[in-house]
C-alpha cells in the first residue's frame, strides 16, 4: 500500500463543483476558493483538474474526452483519496460513484444538487432562498438543517434521503422506485407530493398538502394541512400526531 500525499491546487474562481469516482469530499464555505486533494502518488498521475465556465471538475480525461475517476481501474487506490474543498458561492454540485461527502454549513442562493450511484452525503446545514435535489440510484442524503423558501426534490431508485430539521415555505418532491423521504421535523407551510412505486415519505405540512400516488406509496404527515389526494393503487395518506410514532 502506497503512502498518501497531499498537494494544493491553484484553481481559479468557480461556482459548481463536479467530482465522481470514489473516495471522500470535505467540502467547506468561507471567503476563499481553494482545492487540495490527499492521495497515493500513484492516483495523481491519472488525476486532472480544471475549471470550465465555472465548473471545477476532478477526474481524468482520456481520448474520448472528461471521464470521471469512477471510469479508471484503481479502486482500491481511488478509495483512498480526500478532496478538500473550499467554496466561496455555490449554485451546483454533482456528486457520483462512491464519494462520501461531508459539507458544512453552506448558505446560497439557489443551488442545485446532483448525487448519483452510491453516493453518501452528509450536509451540517443549508440556508437559502431554493434547493433542488436530484437523487438517484443508491445514493443516501442527509441535509441536516434546512432554512429555504423553496425545496424541490426528485428521487428514483432506492435511494434515502432525509432531514433533521428546520423550516421550508413550500416543498415539492417526486418520488419514483422505492425512495425514502424522510423529513417529519422540517416544517413546511405548502407541500406536494408525487408517488409512483412503492415510495414512502414522512412529513410536517402546516397549510396544504396535495398528494399524487400511484402503486403502493405511502405518505405518513403531520401538522394541521388541509389534504387534496388522488390515489392509484394500495397508496396511503396517514396523519400523525407528535404522540403517535411514525411507523412504515
Amino acid at each position: 500500500m502506497s503512502d498518501l500525499i497531499k498537494k494544493e491546487y491553484e484553481v481559479e474562481e468557480f461556482h459548481k463543483l463536479a467530482i465522481g469516482g470514489s473516495g471522500k469530499v470535505i467540502l467547506n464555505q468561507g471567503a476563499e476558493t481553494a482545492l487540495s486533494i490527499e492521495a497515493p502518488e500513484s492516483v495523481f498521475d491519472e488525476l486532472i483538474v480544471k475549471v470550465v465556465e465555472g465548473e471545477l471538475r476532478v477526474g481524468m480525461e482520456s481520448m474520448s474526452g472528461f471521464r470521471f475517476l469512477f471510469n479508471f481501474g484503481r479502486l482500491f487506490e481511488s478509495d483512498r483519496i480526500t478532496y478538500y474543498v473550499n467554496v466561496k458561492e455555490i449554485e451546483s454540485l454533482k456528486f457520483s460513484g462512491g464519494l462520501r461527502v461531508d459539507a458544512s454549513s453552506l448558505s446560497v442562493n439557489d443551488l442545485k444538487v446532483v448525487n448519483s450511484g452510491a453516493v453518501k452525503a452528509n450536509y451540517e446545514s443549508i440556508q437559502g432562498d431554493g434547493l433542488e435535489m436530484i437523487i438517484s440510484g443508491s445514493a443516501s442524503v442527509n441535509l441536516g438543517e434546512l432554512e429555504l423558501n423553496e425545496l424541490s426534490v426528485r428521487a428514483s431508485g432506492s435511494m434515502k434521503m432525509s432531514v433533521d430539521n428546520g423550516s421550508v415555505v413550500r416543498q415539492g418532491v417526486h418520488i419514483s422506485g422505492s425512495a425514502d423521504y424522510d423529513a417529519p421535523e422540517l416544517t413546511s407551510q405548502e407541500a406536494k407530493f408525487s408517488i409512483s412505486g412503492s415510495g414512502k415519505a414522512k412529513v410536517r405540512v402546516e397549510s396544504s398538502l396535495d398528494v399524487s400516488i400511484s402503486g403502493s406509496g405511502t405518505i405518513h404527515y403531520s401538522g394541521a394541512a388541509s389534504v387534496n389526494q388522488r390515489i392509484s393503487g394500495s397508496g396511503r395518506v396517514k396523519h400523525v400526531t407528535e404522540e403517535q410514532p411514525v411507523t412504515a
